[in-house]
């Protein structure tokens, strides 16, 4: 209730600029997603929009160009559609043989196998071509071959990382202050 009583006290005098810091922190769903709508339209009626989120799926879906900051410092910037540019498919197959798990490992770092299913993961079109090919020389069955897109949360996490962050602190690890 108090975040739509502080978006109705912002859109009184019709303003050219609005600055939102979690405007659906704590709402239900459906709120949430009339929140978004909302400032969507206030984005597409030409206003300007700043927003401040950790909702990085609603930051990709309302905001044009995002930058992104670590501990007070912004460390990358750019055009939401650049910045997710790029993507890697996914191919699950089942059956392959230990000696073409073995191959496909070196095609594919990210690879996993477990229970008899496999999960491989590139970005370059001729390697996932060559992970089917791999398959099926080896005994195996592709269960399927799907493009994912890249998130901005995969970019967040890829710039700022996981490992140099201290959980429950304010401060970077030794390597990020570095």
């Amino acid at each position: 209730m108090l975040q739509r009583i502080g978006l109705a006290q912002a859109l009184v005098n019709d303003p050219k600029l609005l600055i939102f810091d979690e405007p659906t922190s704590g709402l239900d769903p459906v709120a949430h997603i009339e929140i978004r709508n909302l400032i969507v339209s206030l984005r597409d009626q030409g206003k300007t929009v700043f927003l401040s989120s950790h909702q990085l799926s609603d930051v990709e879906l309302v905001c044009d160009r995002v930058a992104i900051l670590n501990y007070g410092r912004m460390v990358r910037f750019g055009a939401v559609d650049e910045l997710v540019q790029g993507s890697r498919t996914e191919i699950v197959a089942e059956k392959v043989s230990l000696d073409g798990i073995e191959a496909i490992k070196k095609l594919s770092p990210e690879m996993a196998h477990a229970n008899g299913t496999m999960t491989a993961y590139h970005e370059d079109t001729g390697a996932v071509n060559k992970i089917v090919d791999l398959v099926r020389q080896h005994g195996g069955q592709v269960l399927s071959v799907v493009p994912q897109r890249r998130r901005l949360e995969d970019i967040f996490v890829e710039t700022v990382g996981i490992e140099g962050r201290r959980i429950g602190t304010m401060a970077p690890t030794q390597r990020e202050s570095a």
